[in-house]
């Protein structure tokens, strides 16, 4: 008889898990058709008025898919090293690339000498072990040419005429 009994029990069971699969899997009513329920009987209980209420996690076809999981997706966890480069848009292989920057000036700024008399006005510049005095059209170094010495910068060209430098005039 005991063993009668749990067959009863196990019976019992899976028949209510056959119910509330069922009951769960029943579809929800349109918002349009509920609303059309509620406003002819206003009598309608509070479980069909949850049911009303839309649930955006719920609706899981109507939601537009996510672009971080798609992108996360084509990712191999499998794979060590870095990921791909995608490839290059238009717009990037369109644009022209660019020059090369121009390196830092060889020279800088040391300090200034002016001589009270209405004189030229003369630079030091260092290139990090000597310093060297220069003025307005001086060659420093047989090959940097000191072309203004301004209030704020001093302009530096290359005897070759290939590069210019802005040296600012700040103190080291």
């Amino acid at each position: 008889m005991k063993r009668r009994g749990q067959l009863i029990v196990l019976v019992a069971l899976i028949a209510a898990l056959v119910l509330i699969h069922f009951a769960l899997r029943e579809k929800p009513a349109t918002p349009a058709a509920v609303a059309g329920k509620s406003a002819a009987s206003p009598r309608a209980g509070a479980r069909a008025s949850l049911s009303a209420i839309p649930d955006s996690l719920l609706q899981v076809k109507e939601r537009k898919p996510d672009l971080r999981r798609r992108a996360a997706a084509r990712r191999n966890i499998f794979e060590y090293g870095r990921r791909a480069a995608p490839p290059p848009t238009e717009a990037a292989v369109a644009a022209a690339p660019a020059p090369p920057p121009t390196p830092p000036a060889p020279l800088r700024f040391y300090g200034f000498a002016e001589r009270s008399q209405g004189g030229r006005r003369q630079v030091f510049l260092t290139d990090g072990e000597e310093v060297y005095l220069a003025a307005e059209g001086d060659v420093v170094l047989h090959r940097y040419r000191v072309l203004r010495v301004g209030n704020q910068s001093i302009e530096l060209e290359e005897v070759s005429g290939k590069q210019r430098w802005v040296v600012p005039l700040e103190q080291p």
